[in-house]
């Protein structure tokens, strides 16, 4: 399932997404294939996850119910399992994510605990690790400011212990956004400098994109949309104008507000933000 999985997540953060296509058409042919139960299960949970790191909530919410509500009950003999345990809990994490992300949010947040539960009882860090990104990122969307902040400092201390990376941007990101929702704008504004140049460094341009978006947004908000446009304008200039992906057209958008109307006076020259020229 790697050789399929693993090129699926490479190929969306690197906003490739016809070769995206491919290798998640192969996965979705699996879910109705005559194979092992295991292998179309794990099927259902890479096209949630691959939904859910679009942002895609309704998409992952389909997939992880399929798996949950559907093979879960079909393969319920194997349900002391080791692997079954593992599958189930990382599909309840998905399916609890985007339960709140569509606005099921008591019962979103009940299942996503539940799913993280079982993952650290079970040991799977990298997934736990995953895991309390998403408990961030749903801190955030619900105002939780503090839980989520507490959520991205665990998630750094289990960083360093396994060296999985590949979240690290997002987790700059969350950090910055929940630093900025409480007022923090000089933490805020680092953090999203941050997570733009570590999705730069690992080329994991979609991450790049939302952490450029949110660090526009911030400098607009504190007075400096010049310096919001300039950055935005490069970013923009690096992709093909035709770029199907939500957080490439919202770039877009944010940089059209931030261009100055004819015969509109020029924005007053403020104080340098931090790591602006960046």
């Amino acid at each position: 399932m790697d050789d399929l999985s693993i090129p699926c997540v490479v190929h969306l953060l690197q906003l490739r997404p016809g070769e995206f296509r491919r290798f998640s058409d192969e996965l979705l042919e699996l879910v109705d294939a005559p194979v092992h139960a295991a292998t179309r299960g794990y099927a259902l949970i890479n096209l949630a996850m691959h939904c859910q790191i679009r942002g895609d909530a309704s998409c992952a919410l389909r997939w992880a119910e399929s798996f949950t509500l559907r093979w879960a009950k079909e393969n319920a003999a194997a349900s002391g399992g080791r692997l079954f345990q593992f599958m189930l809990s990382w599909a309840q994490v998905l399916q609890g994510w985007a339960l709140v992300r569509v606005g099921r949010r008591r019962e979103g947040q009940d299942v996503l605990w539940s799913g993280i539960g079982l993952l650290r009882e079970l040991g799977a860090k990298a997934y736990f690790l995953y895991s309390l990104g998403l408990l961030a990122d749903v801190s955030l969307l619900l105002g939780q400011v503090e839980e989520g902040l507490a959520r991205v400092n665990e998630a750094w201390g289990l960083m360093e212990e396994t060296g999985e990376r590949v979240l690290e941007a997002e987790l700059h990101r969350l950090q910055g956004e929940l630093l900025r929702v409480a007022g923090k704008e000089g933490d805020a504004m680092r953090s999203l400098l941050r997570a733009a140049v570590v999705a730069h460094r690992q080329r994991a341009h979609l991450f790049e994109l939302r952490a450029r978006v949110a660090l526009a947004r911030q400098l607009r908000d504190s007075g400096h949309p010049d310096s919001a446009r300039r950055g935005l304008e490069r970013l923009c200039g690096r992709f093909a104008p035709d770029l199907e992906v939500p957080e490439f057209q919202e770039a877009r958008a944010l940089l059209a507000s931030l261009r100055p109307t004819p015969g509109s006076p020029p924005h007053p020259p403020r104080e340098s933000p931090p790591g602006a020229a960046r």
